[in-house]
């Protein structure tokens, strides 16, 4: 009965040759559709208790058949068991995306071959003890490696992390229909959201919906001028929607003057055909950002004379789509920048809730709750930020806050961690804190050795820093060495 139920669809006895379709050709560029290779099983990489999944597979296929060879060379192979290998081996001919049901298949094998192995080459005390330590290290692996899928959980029950969701929410709020241009990768997702209202080009069901052609078509399209030029001639898009990491588009669109920018999100952005609808890329093109490098360099690639109309379209973006990390990350940097933290910690907030499992949202809030002068509370978000993520920048502003505190000690601590004495990035106006805190925590051999290093990094021209490292001298009375 249960085999019957896969035919139980529209499509009937049509599903019996599915599992038998070639994939040809879409095994080059689909991951789970890829044939195993033998690199999988020249390198086990185990780090602690942590086994990556490639290496525990391939600890797992090798015990396996070792079983395998042991039961038939000892005699003692079940019919079942040889079926079931068999059975995992075929699957595996099939591509990586079966190595799970592989393992599954030949657990019952392993399970039983090794306690004929062990008796045949242990003694008993030796058996015991080994028995004994494979079960506390098979007990312990799984925990370890929970902990480190699981230990930092996205958003509960579901996580817009790499998914275009607010192209997705866009599109809705418009509510103007029309076809999509799309990259197949999210092609579900935005045919789950936005049908029936919205036709996209394709998803990955290739090879049983559509044919690699058409993958070629588009992901050519997305990356070559005279693909695009022959994909709009021929479908003419109402809309583009392009993955934020390909930055090649972003030059290649400008000899495409029909379609406009009209928003992003944290996985793609959004172009419009403004000859088939002018209306909106007056009321919503995107003119003062450029997503593609935002994402990655944040608001320090702008002047801050540009931060008002920065701010302004980011606004605008979040109102439609609030749940953004681009857009809450600097919207609350450019409120952080301005002092104006007060309406920073919404944003901040935004992000904590929607991407728990991220750092800068409590990152942020620090920030802002520091410039407040609410040094407790930005503590406690520092400390939370640096469980997700052990951030430089992070210790130092901790650091810094201890300072103010008066901690010096504590401050010592934690921006000695934080500041690279030796890197040629480091600012010798860091490197005082770190010499004050060091001579105010008593630590005064250790204030005396970084004075030297920090007198040598600050310019000449810089009058204000040359009095700071001055006064501190004087304070440490030691002599400037000429």
């Amino acid at each position: 009965i249960t085999l019957g139920t896969v035919y139980a669809t529209p499509h009937g006895s049509n599903m019996a040759s599915v599992p038998f379709t070639p994939t040809g050709f879409a095994s080059i560029y689909i991951m789970e559709l890829r044939p195993l290779t033998t690199n999988i099983f020249t390198s086990i990489n185990i780090n602690g208790m942590h086994i990556a999944h490639a290496s525990l597979f391939a600890i797992l296929f090798f015990s396996s058949s070792i079983s395998f060879i042991v039961s038939i060379l000892g005699r003692t192979i079940r019919v079942s068991h040889l079926l079931l290998f068999i059975c995992g081996i075929v699957l595996l001919s099939k591509g990586v995306r079966f190595s799970n049901e592989f393992i599954l298949l030949n657990v019952p094998l392993i399970t039983f071959c090794l306690p004929v192995i062990s008796i045949n080459v242990m003694q008993d005390k030796i058996k015991t003890t080994v028995f004994a330590i494979i079960v506390v290290i098979l007990a312990i692996i799984p925990l370890v490696n929970i902990h480190d899928s699981f230990g930092k959980p996205p958003k509960y029950p579901f996580s817009y992390k790499f998914l275009p969701h607010g192209i997705a929410r866009f599109l809705r709020h418009i509510d103007v229909g029309g076809s999509v241009l799309n990259h197949p990768n999210y092609g579900g997702y935005l045919q789950w959201e936005l049908y029936p209202n919205y036709k996209i080009f394709m998803d990955m069901e290739v090879p049983f919906l559509f044919t690699n052609e058409d993958y070629f078509m588009v992901n050519n399209a997305l990356t070559n001028s005279g693909f695009f030029k022959n994909f709009t001639d021929k479908y003419n898009p109402s809309f583009i929607s392009v993955p934020i990491a390909n930055a090649v588009f972003k030059d290649m669109i400008k000899a495409f003057p029909a379609y406009k920018m009209v928003f992003f999100d944290d996985a793609e952005v959004l172009y419009v055909n403004q000859k088939k609808l002018p209306d909106i890329e007056k009321q919503y093109a995107v003119k003062s950002i450029d997503p593609f490098l935002l994402k990655y360099k944040g608001i320090d690639m702008y002047p801050k004379k540009d931060f008002p109309f920065l701010l302004e379209e980011l606004l605008k973006i979040a109102q439609i789509n609030p749940d953004s990390i681009i857009t809450n990350q600097n919207i609350a940097s450019i409120y952080n920048s301005r002092e104006m933290y007060e309406k920073a910690i919404p944003y901040a907030e935004n992000i904590i809730k929607n991407y728990p499992e991220f750092f800068m949202g409590y990152k942020l809030m620090g920030d802002a709750y520091k410039g407040l002068k609410m040094y407790d509370k930005a503590i406690a978000n520092y400390k939370i930020s640096l469980k997700k993520a052990d951030i430089a920048e992070v210790r130092k502003e901790m650091g810094l806050i201890y300072f103010q505190q008066k901690q010096f000690r504590l401050a010592y601590d934690t921006l000695i961690k934080s500041v690279n004495v030796f890197s040629q990035f480091t600012s010798y106006k860091d490197l005082y804190y770190v010499c004050l805190s060091a001579y105010l925590s008593g630590r005064y051999r250790d204030a005396s050795i970084l004075m030297k290093y920090a007198l040598q990094s600050v310019p000449e021209t810089d009058a204000e820093w040359h009095k700071k490292y001055l006064e501190l001298l004087i304070m440490m009375n030691l002599k400037i060495e000429n």
